[in-house]
This record gives structure tokens, C-alpha cells and sequence, in this order.
């Protein structure tokens, strides 16, 4: 299997990888809430944290400068 053939299989099944992917980590958090460990706590904060910066909607990152300065102006209706 080369490459080119791995990454058409990934672009045709990204929905369904990335459903798995969520389905995975909703289950690892349910197990981690119930067992009373601290070390599988760490490891599913690194995979939350890993998903974090993989995810597109991204709450903790830096906006632009000119995205958080832009000034937005209404006008009425019969100027516009």
C-alpha cells in the first residue's frame, strides 16, 4: 500500500475517521471519570489536548490582529 493509496482511503473516509475518533474519546473520558487513577487522567488530558490542536473550532486560539481590531459600522438603511 503506498501513500497516494493511504491518503485517498483517509480523504474518502474523514467523516468516519473523525466520527471513531470522537466516539474514542467521549468513551476514554467516561472510563477516566469512573476510575479513581490519576495517571489515565494525565494520558486523556494529552489526547484532549492533541484534539485541541487538531480542531478546527479552536476557542483557546489567537485571533488575528486585524480580525480583533476591525471596527464593524451599521448604516441606516437609506444610506446603504
Amino acid at each position: 500500500m503506498d501513500i497516494a493509496s493511504i491518503v485517498t482511503l483517509a480523504k474518502d473516509n474523514w467523516e468516519s475517521i473523525l466520527a471513531i475518533w470522537g466516539a474514542a474519546v467521549a468513551l476514554a473520558t467516561v472510563i477516566v471519570k469512573i476510575t479513581p487513577s490519576q495517571k489515565d487522567d494525565a494520558f486523556l488530558a494529552k489526547v484532549v489536548a492533541v484534539a485541541d490542536w487538531l480542531s478546527v473550532v479552536n476557542p483557546k486560539a489567537a485571533k488575528p490582529a486585524d480580525v480583533q481590531s476591525a471596527k464593524t459600522e451599521i448604516l441606516p438603511a437609506d444610506k446603504a
